[in-house]
């Protein structure tokens, strides 16, 4: 999950606390927050495993027919918000904004959504808030 805050274009506390194979999270930063990124096209690949694009051949559908049926909305959020890419250091991430969500509740409030084992406050106060003071 990201945020997109002004000034910046992407901002993720949780990079390194999904699931890779092997030692791949080792390359990746422990927070990103980019005011600058290029723009990219999105594949595929980017947002399904093989065995769903296996399926999709088999039965003779494209990836954008698939999502148009199951998930139009998907497509309109894509369209909108176009893939982002930045590089931090020698490794390069796209992001591509799959949904749109918000909580109207301050901060504090937010006590049962713990992606980290934290509250968002605490990830506010612990991650971001360093960065950017």
């Amino acid at each position: 999950a990201i945020v997109v805050a002004p000034p910046f274009g992407i901002v993720d506390v949780t990079v390194r606390h999904q699931v890779y194979e092997g030692s791949e999270g080792d390359y990746f930063p422990p927070l990103v927050m980019a005011s600058d990124w290029l723009p990219a096209k999105w594949t595929p690949e980017d947002l399904t495993n093989p065995e769903i694009r296996a399926a999709l051949k088999v039965q003779g559908m494209s990836f954008d027919t698939f999502l148009k049926q199951q998930n139009s909305s998907m497509g309109d959020v894509m369209r909108a918000l176009p893939p982002r890419k930045i590089k931090c250091g020698d490794t390069a991430l796209k992001y591509v904004v799959v949904a749109v969500g918000g909580m109207i509740e301050p901060l504090e409030e937010i006590t049962g959504y713990k992606p980290t084992g934290r509250t968002a406050l605490q990830i506010f106060d612990q991650d971001i808030f360093p960065q950017i003071n």
